[in-house]
């Protein structure tokens, strides 16, 4: 967050702020202090304000921006010395968010990473108490692929977080320049949304995803940390004094969401921003909307669409970059709707040899079985669109200027796999609409869909009509999974 900010703001003064600090920087540097003593000279604060927005400006994109202005020297820890009950043994890195050391828990005899926190970050009881209850909050995830906070604790006024040590390389360290192979980058993919998916179920928002936050294990699990900026989601109308307040910026600028840039209140969808730009960097090598400076990658952000993944030095699948794109846009509301939904969107559009570069064991498994079946599904799906085109090969078609597009569903939430009849006169497509994956039959023309699997309390995926339009094949988890075939009305 820009931490010096009064906490009273009001966007017309962030307003005021952005646009002398806009002129500040169209000029020489040696220009600015006449220009800002004229502007602000009845205005201490504003001048305060622009200083350090122009410090940020050519700042480094590693650490929060709230870490950039407000961060203090770290206190240094010697090999040996204690921290309650851990034993400090080397310094592995230090960010924004403060300084990691390798310890030793000498109550349970194991390895531990500890964090120290800057000194001040937590500059009273009430700000203390609310990040105690944050990293509680963290510290109650069980996940694979969530590093697991062990204590929060406090010695001779250095605060910090003792949590699982990881031995790997953090995501941004795996990047290659040109991005990683596709099946590797979707690896891990699922692993990041699968982690992102159980801290959201509990309302756990991460709010600082960035590869730096990613580590990578030698056998390739993916373990994401730092939860050190997170936040429980508040129901609507509900405060309970939370760590930032609108008007507040908080994360790392070239992975925040649009929201994040402007201050405002965030829920897990910006999360899903921050993952889009994590996907885009994997598969490409780049960052998204990194731009020369922090103010210009925000600007980006805020106003541009990074150029199509497809672009870039390897291919990569159109399903791919309408996930990236989707995760991507601007408005929370465009965005998919939950992060299980990516889950589905990255399993249904991968094969096995891409899952096969997760880890072995029983989750991965399950994926494997569901990217075969739905391979299997695909291929039925190609067999019957080839019977569609061939049909339609055979009619007049209309010219490319006189196409037409029309939306048929309107529903919130994800709505995936869509399938033609081959009349042209409905849609079968799959949505959580009733809370778990059903098939949706919806005539062209109606404003109304039927749950055509409404009986099953399976999910039900990736449907596709028959050349003749008189059944549906769709993938399915009842019965332990495989692809079913049912009458176009949903019967048999």
């Amino acid at each position: 967050m820009f931490a010096g900010r009064p906490p009273g703001m009001t966007p017309e003064r962030w307003a005021r702020i952005k646009e002398v600090f806009g002129a500040a920087l169209d000029l020489r540097a040696d220009q600015r202090p006449a220009f800002l003593q004229e502007t602000c000279a009845d205005d201490s604060e504003l001048r305060q304000e622009v200083d350090r927005l122009l410090k940020v400006d050519t700042g480094t994109f590693d650490s929060p921006v709230w870490g950039v202005l407000q961060q203090l020297p770290l206190p240094e820890l010697a090999r040996g010395e204690m921290l309650g009950p851990y034993r400090v043994e080397s310094k592995v890195g230090e960010g924004g968010m403060g300084a990691v050391y390798r310890g030793q828990d000498t109550r349970l005899n194991r390895p531990v990473a500890l964090k120290v926190l800057p000194p001040g970050q937590l500059m009273d009881e009430g700000r203390k108490q609310r990040f105690v209850r944050e990293a509680q909050a963290a510290s109650g995830l069980n996940h694979p692929n969530i590093v697991t906070i062990y204590d929060v604790g406090s010695d001779r006024n250095i605060e910090f977080i003792a949590m699982e040590y990881v031995e790997g390389r953090s995501l941004d360290q795996v990047i290659p320049p040109a991005g990683l192979p596709l099946k590797q980058a979707l690896a891990y993919a699922i692993q990041i949304t699968g982690a992102l998916a159980q801290a959201h179920a509990a309302g756990i928002i991460h709010r600082d995803l960035k590869p730096r936050n990613v580590m990578v294990t030698r056998e390739g699990l993916v373990k994401l940390l730092d939860f050190g900026l997170a936040r429980r989601a508040q129901p609507a109308g509900h405060d309970s004094g939370p760590l930032t307040m609108e008007g507040q910026i908080v994360g790392t600028p070239s992975y925040m969401s649009p929201e994040q840039v402007r201050g405002n209140p965030v829920d897990h969808r910006s999360d899903i921003f921050s993952f889009g730009t994590l996907l885009y960097e994997m598969v490409t090598g780049r960052a998204a909307f990194h731009r020369g400076s922090a103010v210009e990658t925000m600007n980006a952000i805020l106003t541009s669409d990074p150029p199509p993944p497809s672009e870039g030095s390897g291919p990569v699948p159109f399903a791919i970059e309408s996930i990236i794109r989707r995760c991507l846009e601007k408005a929370p509301e465009d965005r998919f709707h939950s992060t299980r939904d990516i889950v589905y969107a990255l399993e249904a559009s991968t094969g096995p040899s891409v899952i096969m570069g997760a880890p072995a064991g029983p989750a991965n498994r399950r994926r494997r079985n569901f990217a075969l079946a739905a391979a299997l599904v695909v291929a039925v799906g190609l067999v019957f669109l080839l019977g569609f085109i061939w049909r339609g090969m055979r009619q007049p078609r209309l010219s490319m200027d006189g196409r037409i597009f029309a939306q048929i569903t309107e529903e919130a939430g994800a709505e995936l796999f869509p399938s033609l009849s081959p009349n042209g006169a409905a849609v079968v497509y799959a949505s959580k609409a009733s809370g778990n994956w059903d098939i949706y039959l919806r005539r062209v023309g109606s404003n109304e869909s039927t749950d055509l699997t409404a009986s099953s309390a399976e999910d039900d995926t990736q449907p596709a009509f028959s050349p003749d339009g008189k059944q549906i094949a769709f993938r399915s988890d009842r019965s332990g999974g495989g692809v079913f075939v049912m009458r176009a009305d949903g019967s048999g």
